[in-house]
């Protein structure tokens, strides 16, 4: 099965220029001109275009961040800083997390 891939704009514009430039339509030095790129990238970008659309798309995309706090100790940590430590700033509240021996919060986030 294939997954669906989003793609934006601008990447569908690249690939478009990309691929009169394997049709030999257009050289590879006015499409990076048209790109607005170097030539050099304008050769790497060729050689992502030759796997066509999808190439060009970010290799993260759809990935949720690395360093994404799991859903239950994101909301854990605000219901602690808007009750128990409400009047603290964000560096005080760390601080004081540490102190108290609340360290384990501070090591999953």
């Amino acid at each position: 099965m294939q997954e669906d891939i989003k793609i934006s704009q601008k990447e569908l514009t690249r690939y478009d220029v990309l691929r009169r430039v394997l049709d030999g339509t257009i050289t590879l030095k006015k499409a990076a001109l048209y790109l607005g790129v170097s030539y050099r990238h304008a050769k790497r970008l060729k050689k992502k275009a030759e796997r066509g659309p999808a190439g060009l798309v970010h290799g993260n995309r759809g990935r949720p961040p690395a360093n994404k706090l799991p859903e239950e100790l994101r909301v854990e940590l605000l219901g602690l800083s808007q009750e128990e430590y409400k009047s603290y700033n964000d560096t005080h509240f760390t601080e004081e997390l540490s102190k108290q021996g609340m360290g384990r919060y501070l090591e999953r986030a």
